[in-house]
């Protein structure tokens, strides 16, 4: 571990910040902080929420207050109107004395009145509309009604019209009453004295207008019916009423409108009036007029002289309004105040804080910033360079500079902590780097290994072959053939995943045909393979050996995971942008989540050492396509099963020889051409399990040099003991040739059409080619035997050389072709029914099955 850098003297930094006074940080912000911004946000909160709840009850009040004002005009207008349809029904207007010119006039003033107090009331609130809404509801039904018979009325007029005249009054008076009591109800919801005060002395006022013009009018009704008993009785009634409103307004001393109460109480003509009417009730004598001129209509309030009821309602709805503008304005200013104060003792907390936590933020910035460098650029620099360290040199740990952080307080604990943390990190990640290193050098070292051993063990069962005429061991060595082929593969594939690319620099170009059919010669059962359709092409040669063991992975994998009685199509279609290899399974299928894994596998976006060993196929795949620039992925298919989709550029394409369209037999045919067709056929079912000789190659842990397929010097090698013709490895394969299985549409059809002992045919070369020269004819197969003790044919030898000779040529230098690691590794063991066991469908490359007896 790296120390703690010193003051010089010999004693580290922690030391002599040990023995300075420590401010902890929680101290810090605590100080600078909780107090104040407690006692801040407490007390401004309170007296913030105090004025606002001062303004809100204000505005309710004033709201209340305003609403009050507001029906004096209506009782005005209401009084007029009624003494107005009175008199014109009766007959006698011109007698009367209004502010208006006519009954519509009066009707008309008391419209324009109705809708100022429903706005008013509108505006008033909730409160204000319960208060009213009896009022409100009289309006709307009630007066319309009475307006109704009064302009009846006047079409007619004169005495006969005196009941309705009566009736018509009293219809007004209740809507008066009712306009009257839903102000007073409205006034006691106010809680402030003042404005109560103006409200309550609006109210009276408003009473003693319809006192007085009750009195009046029932006076003129008296006059009119002299012997009516009711009438006499309704100036009694008028004139208590009168009295107890005159008494009532008097008492309001009080206030802004005292001097209006004062002068009010003075004006001797409404005590004129009260007398005048007691003389009438006691004489039955009275001068009308005069009696209606001691309080004359007044049309503008504003305008009213002093002493009048006009003159004190002016003054009350003045003081009501100033009351309401100052009650408003003081509790906004309150609440202003306590706002502004509330923000500078924030502010100044705020300031404090933050002159407070400078010297935390300081440090800590420099801190931050240290360690996102050491984990956005020094740690990985670090990793890296382990990471590239060249073959065969040792790893050296880089040495990373550490935090360096001047503070008295924990951010020099946390600085020091940091760098403990880095060189532990650095630690482990070159330990994990090494690790990783070590693994994948040990996959190569142990790839090219089992290479060596299994070139030399391919070497001796090819020499066994060679000497052998027996065909149950013959049998023998072509299973111990292939399986010591597929061995090798699995070798192969841990040189894939150990990173090493491959040595090849160059080569003849390959058809796609031929790249396919040497993928089909490395996989078990290849006789359920149907080549669908496959477009001609010639891949660099650069590329084959990685497409074709690509393709042997993919191509296996379909088989295990299918029944087996279902076939494996493979297509080949040429693409605008390259061309297009497609294997598709009638097997158990992937969900959606699988597929999308694997393909994330295949892309090559996740290394192989975060996922269970079974998915290797997937790694080795996804390596061997991104070696040469192709693509593989996955999808579902229509049928149930999946497909595996290459996907290789133009850049791996090369132009296709002229002769090469016709030197290759149609793939689609069930039956090969007699004689002249150079593509040698291949038994669709196993021939006693026998396989053809592979032409294998010894490597040293470098890639081997792509092996010459040279013709033998005799087309004969001799004969056995038992008189068969040993078989020569390649006699029937001219230089530079490739061949590989033909896999037959239908392998029963071709299996019926093709002799056990047909002499193989000469397959095509990737390369341009001459014309096809004749095949040497075999030597004669000896006469049949019953099948359980005829041995194979002499020349089923030269079919299976042909049938893998091809494939020598199209896996030239290439140990690091790939497939996965033994079947139980990869991908479970198999079932009964010869489906793997594991749910998870790998296609990530070829599994191998578990051999069985």
């Amino acid at each position: 571990m790296n120390e703690l850098p010193n003051d010089g003297s010999g004693n580290h930094l922690t030391d002599h910040a040990s023995r300075s006074v420590r401010i902890p940080i929680w101290l810090k912000i605590l100080s600078a902080l909780v107090v104040p911004l407690l006692v801040v946000a407490g007390l401004a909160w309170l007296q913030v929420r105090q004025a606002n709840d001062k303004v809100t009850k204000v505005d309710r009040e004033t709201s209340l207050a305003s609403v009050a004002s507001s029906p004096g005009g209506l009782v005005d207008a209401l009084i007029v109107e009624r003494g107005d349809a009175l008199v014109s029904m009766l007959g006698i207007r011109e007698t009367a004395t209004f502010p208006t010119k006519s009954l519509k006039d009066s009707m008309a003033a008391t419209d324009k009145a109705v809708t100022d107090l429903k706005k008013a009331v509108q505006a008033g609130g909730e409160e204000a509309q319960d208060a009213f809404a009896d009022t409100l509801r009289v309006l709307s039904a009630d007066l319309p009604s009475t307006r109704e018979t009064v302009i009846a009325g006047t079409k007619d007029t004169g005495l006969q019209q005196w009941d309705e005249s009566g009736a018509s009054y009293a219809s007004y008076t209740q809507v008066i009453d009712s306009l009257l009591d839903s102000n007073t109800a409205l006034v006691d919801k106010i809680t402030d004295p003042e404005l109560r005060a103006a409200g309550e002395t609006l109210n009276d006022v408003n009473r003693a207008h319809d006192a007085i013009s009750n009195l009046s009018l029932s006076i003129g009704r008296t006059l009119l019916a002299p012997n009516d008993k009711t009438a006499r009785d309704s100036v009694a009634v008028s004139l208590a009423a009168y009295s107890k409103a005159r008494a009532a307004l008097s008492s309001h001393t009080e206030g802004p409108w005292s001097d209006a109460t004062i002068a009010y109480r003075s004006n001797f003509r409404y005590e004129e009036m009260e007398l005048k009417a007691q003389d009438f009730l006691g004489t039955g004598k009275i001068d009308l007029v005069r009696f209606i001129g001691l309080n004359p209509p007044v049309k503008d309030r504003s305008a009213a002289p002093k002493g009048t009821t006009q003159y004190l309602a002016n003054q009350a709805n003045r003081a009501l309004i100033d009351q309401v503008d100052h009650l408003r304005s003081d509790a906004r200013a309150e609440r202003n105040r306590y706002t502004i104060l509330a923000i500078l003792v924030v502010l100044g907390a705020a300031l404090l804080a933050a002159l407070m936590a400078r010297s935390v933020s300081r440090p800590l910035r420099l801190l931050t910033a240290q360690a996102n460098e050491m984990a956005t650029v020094k740690l990985p620099a670090a990793v890296k360079q382990v990471l590239e360290t060249p073959p065969g040199q040792d790893v050296i740990i880089p040495d990373v500079p550490p935090i360096e952080i001047r503070s008295r307080d924990e951010v020099q604990s946390v600085a020091a902590a940091l760098n403990q943390v880095q060189t532990s990190a650095l630690d482990l990640a070159v330990e994990q780097a090494t690790l990783r290193r070590n693994i994948a050098d040990s996959f190569v070292s142990l790839g090219r290994r089992t290479q060596n051993l299994i070139a030399l063990q391919l070497e001796q069962i090819s020499q066994l072959e060679d000497d052998e005429a027996d065909p149950a061991v013959l049998e023998s060595l072509y299973r111990l053939d292939h399986l010591a082929t597929r061995a090798r593969r699995n070798a192969e594939s841990l040189v894939v995943l150990g990173g090493t690319g491959s040595q090849r620099t160059g080569g003849s170009p390959i058809g796609t045909t031929d790249i396919i059919r040497a993928a089909l010669s490395e996989v078990e059962d290849y006789q359920r393979v149907e080549l669908v359709h496959v477009d001609e092409a010639m891949v660099s040669g650069a590329s084959a050996a990685d497409l074709i063991h690509l393709l042997a992975e993919l191509t296996e994998n379909g088989l295990i995971f299918s029944p087996p009685d279902a076939a494996v199509e493979i297509r080949g279609d040429k693409s605008s942008g390259g061309y297009r290899i497609t294997i598709e399974d009638r097997g158990v299928g992937m969900t959606d989540d699988k597929l999308q894994e694997a393909n994330v596998r295949l892309a090559g976006r996740e290394n192989f050492t975060v996922a269970p060993s079974r998915y290797l196929g997937h790694y080795v795949t996804g390596r061997l396509a991104a070696r040469i620039g192709a693509t593989a992925s996955l999808r579902r298919s229509a049928n149930g099963g999946t497909i595996a989709m290459v996907d290789l550029p133009e850049a791996l394409l090369v132009d296709l020889p002229p002769a090469i369209g016709h030197a290759l037999p149609p793939v689609e045919s069930a039956e090969p051409p007699a004689r002249a067709v150079p593509t040698p056929t291949v038994p669709a079912t196993p021939l006693n399990g026998a396989r053809e000789e592979h032409h294998e190659f010894k490597t040293d842990g470098r890639p081997p040099v792509a092996p010459t397929v040279t013709a033998p010097a005799s087309a004969s090698g001799g004969t056995t003991s038992s008189g068969l013709r040993k078989r020569v490895p390649g006699q029937h394969v001219k230089p530079g040739q490739i061949t590989g299985p033909m896999i037959p549409r239908n392998p029963a059809a071709t299996a019926a059409s093709t002799p056990a002992g047909a002499a193989s045919q000469e397959a095509p070369s990737a390369d341009p080619v001459p014309t096809p020269e004749p095949v040497p004819a075999a030597a004669p197969d000896p006469a049949p035997t019953p099948a359980a003790e005829t041995p194979t044919s002499p020349s089923l030898a030269s079919l299976l050389t042909a049938y893998t000779a091809g494939t020598e040529r199209g896996r030239s230098e290439a140990p690091d072709l790939s497939v996965p690691l033994d079947g139980d590794i990869l991908f479970g063991e198999r079932s009964a029914d010869g489906l793997p066991v594991d749910h998870d469908h790998d296609h990530g490359g070829p599994l191998e099955p578990e051999q069985t007896a």
